[in-house]
């Protein structure tokens, strides 16, 4: 004689967690329902009270949590009448950082810093064409712009076209064509 299968066995009344099925459920909805075993039902099925719904279902696919949470327990252990002092136990495990307003940049970063700015303020270059021709080196920034223009058509990069009547050319701020 065989003896009988005890594998499914659960505690009764032990929160559970049943499967629904994708046919019953939309793409956004929950893929298990919170509920509660109340008993069993031949072919290793369950029988779950769901307490949002208020009825019994029969499911196999199901997820126990038997043991209590671990949170619960660390909760009913601590004395809720210490008052001050579990104060003056979460100031000690309190870590104690630095003022951020005090902190300084290392002394290794400050030359590349330096440096930086000095490009920043160091580039006199003009910002657009017309600048260039006012400028005081107008005549090395035409001399520029030929040879980039030349070097364009020379390379078929585009062409130039003619503007028709009542249109207005896009502002370019473009300096490739000025550093040289």
């Amino acid at each position: 004689m065989k003896k009988p299968r005890l594998k499914h066995l659960r505690i009764i009344s032990s929160t559970c967690y049943a499967h629904i099925p994708v046919k019953k459920r939309k793409k956004m909805d929950k893929k298990a329902v919170k509920g509660y075993l109340v008993g069993y039902d031949g072919d290793e099925r369950y029988r779950i009270w769901l307490i949002e719904e208020n009825r019994v279902i029969l499911s196999r696919d199901v997820i126990f949590q038997e043991k209590p949470s671990r949170c619960i327990q660390l909760m009913l252990k601590e004395p809720s009448n210490e008052g001050k002092h579990a104060e003056e136990k979460l100031d000690e495990n309190e870590r104690q950082l630095r003022d951020c307003s005090v902190l300084r940049t290392p002394a290794r970063f400050e030359d590349y810093i330096m440096e930086a700015e000095s490009f920043v303020y160091e580039s006199d270059n003009p910002g657009t064409f017309g600048e260039s021709i006012n400028s005081k080196e107008s005549a090395t920034w035409k001399k520029a712009t030929e040879s980039k223009m030349a070097s364009h058509s020379e390379n078929q990069m585009w062409e130039l076209p003619e503007l028709t009547a009542g249109s207005k050319a896009l502002p370019c701020r473009g300096r490739d064509g000025f550093s040289e």
